[in-house]
């Protein structure tokens, strides 16, 4: 049983990497240089690119049945490398994640206490996420009995229940197939409540770019 759970941890950890590897290179391809000297538009634009990559690829796959994890990791593999390979003949394809790591270590030595309390915040999630089971009124009611649905036929297909349950079974893009690349690799839930993490960075980050747009680069150090 250990060597499964372990199987599917290395599995999802896979997975992840390269979902997270192409919405970086993605985002690298379609700001180009800007990538480097706007490491905020750079962060908002890769996970953008990685929610909208995962979401298109996991639809696709399910609209004609062939919704599993060892196509969807064969395909996402073979669109990172190809990323890969436009972006080099760019420059420097991890150039803007460089610089990004270094904007933000910056600004984390800047504000250490507002740094320590985001960590903490983020690392208390993470360990209630893994340690209990997604009971959420959302989860219980259409995101996990539909991903586990897909999961279990290989496709999307409607699934008829209670008004939320059949309402967000017509829905493939309303989040549960972002659910279903972390539930497929290891074949359980463990990982749910970790899934929409990246989407709440997408969102803090996202704010902070709405600020600045709007001028608050004096006033609010992140921005």
């Amino acid at each position: 049983m250990f060597a499964i759970d372990l199987l599917g941890a290395a599995l999802t950890l896979i997975t992840l990497t390269f979902l997270g590897l192409s919405g970086l290179l993605l985002s690298r391809l379609l700001l180009g240089r800007r990538a480097e000297e706007d490491p905020l538009a750079y962060a908002i634009a890769a996970l953008l690119a990685m929610t909208t990559l995962a979401t298109l690829l996991g639809t696709g796959l399910g609209a004609m049945g062939l919704l599993r994890i060892e196509i969807g990791l064969l395909l996402l593999a073979a669109i990172t490398v190809f990323l890969l390979r436009k972006v080099r003949g760019d420059g420097d394809p991890w150039g803007a994640l460089r610089a990004a790591g270094r904007r933000t270590w910056g600004r984390l030595k800047e504000h250490p206490a507002l740094a320590l309390l985001a960590l903490h915040a983020a690392a208390a999630e993470g360990l209630r996420g893994l340690l209990r089971p997604p009971l959420t009124w959302d989860g219980l009611m259409y995101h996990m009995p539909i991903v586990a649905t897909w999961l279990q036929e290989g496709r999307i297909s409607a699934v008829f229940g209670m008004r939320p349950l059949s309402f967000y079974g017509f829905m493939p893009a309303g989040g549960s197939v972002w659910v279903w690349w972390w539930l497929a690799p290891s074949h359980s839930e463990l990982y749910a409540n970790l899934a929409f993490f990246p989407q709440a960075a997408l969102l803090a980050l996202a704010v902070g770019g709405v600020a600045r747009e709007l001028g608050a680069r004096r006033f609010w150090p992140c921005a």
